[in-house]
């Protein structure tokens, strides 16, 4: 069969599709890192920014680890943590494999493996548009919940101050 241009034209929107979805899901990976780093920097020096602002009483602080605020906010730090780590480990991306179309579309026309090329590519990048949407909607809640420990985090600070 003669090749059509629009055909080829096809063709490359495939591989630009993988292309794209590759470079979306860097991003969202680097955006769920981010937040898990900006979460545990504020964890960690929250203990030391409020023993700075808080008074001392006899020479021990005022503020007290054990209250249910900062223990909350440690709680959703885990949790936070956790969802990051989770996502991002779950799930990969759709790619065409090399070795499969040569054991299996190597013998077809060049129209036949442009077609099924095309065929494959919305197949995948239907799955790699629900996985990158996923890991989205993981680093949304993964921000509120981040602001939420700020929250809890400044409360307790401000209850010993």
């Amino acid at each position: 069969k003669r090749l059509s241009p629009a055909l080829n034209t096809r063709t490359n929107l495939c591989f630009r599709s993988y292309n794209w979805a590759m470079s979306q899901l860097e991003a969202v990976n680097k955006r769920l890192q981010d937040l898990m780093t900006y979460s545990a920097t504020m964890t960690f020096a929250a203990p030391v920014i409020g023993s700075v602002l808080a008074p001392t009483f006899h020479g021990r602080s005022t503020l007290d680890a054990t209250q249910p605020l900062f223990l909350a906010a440690l709680t959703i730090f885990m949790l936070s943590a956790f969802l990051g780590v989770a996502f991002r480990a779950a799930g990969t991306i759709l790619v065409v494999d090399p070795n499969l179309l040569f054991q299996r579309w190597l013998k077809d026309g060049e129209w036949q493996f442009k077609k099924d090329m095309i065929a494959f590519a919305g197949e995948h990048y239907s799955e790699n548009l629900n996985l990158i949407n996923r890991r989205g909607r993981v680093a949304d809640f993964m921000t509120a919940l981040i602001l939420l420990e700020a929250a809890l985090i400044a409360s307790w600070i401000a209850t010993a101050i």
